[in-house]
């Protein structure tokens, strides 16, 4: 092989290199949608799958849209405590275990500056957690044992 195309095959995998380098960097920049459905409702959610994630919320947030909500997962079965600290805006909670409601919150209101902290939390483990705009569940008539698709 000639110098010429050491240069060019050299040329075109650095050029691929800085390629699959911005890709990478846009998808870690890019957050993460997925889609839920209960019953025949299609909910985008933003995935809560981390520990900063999931310590971060929704917390700080000015709205969410109509259809949307973010998911808590969870690896292991647990029961998580979640607050309303630092929201601008009511939600309502559905527990998640094994792709079932196996229970909500409704319409939890945000903290308000100087009080106490009050925690929500499941009866029984979960595997997920989806929070969404206050009067959803009420508006889309979900009970326990509906089904939930990832």
């Amino acid at each position: 092989m000639n110098s010429k195309n050491i240069s060019l095959v050299s040329g075109l995998i650095f050029v691929a290199l800085i390629a699959l380098a911005f890709l990478y960097a846009a998808n870690l920049k890019g957050e993460n949608i997925n889609y839920v459905f209960i019953n025949h409702y299609k909910i985008k959610v933003e995935l809560a799958d981390t520990p900063q994630k999931r310590g971060q919320g929704l917390s700080g947030r000015q709205s969410l849209c109509e259809n949307c909500g973010m998911l808590f997962v969870f690896q292991e079965p647990t029961i998580p405590n979640f607050w309303m600290r630092d929201m601008n805006f009511p939600l309502d909670i559905i527990w998640i275990k094994d792709s079932a409601v196996i229970g909500f919150e409704e319409n939890l209101l945000p903290l308000k500056d100087g009080s106490s902290p009050v925690y929500y939390h499941p009866n029984e483990s979960i595997t997920a957690a989806l929070e969404l705009n206050a009067s959803w569940i009420k508006n889309h008539q979900i009970k326990v044992g509906d089904i939930v698709k990832f």
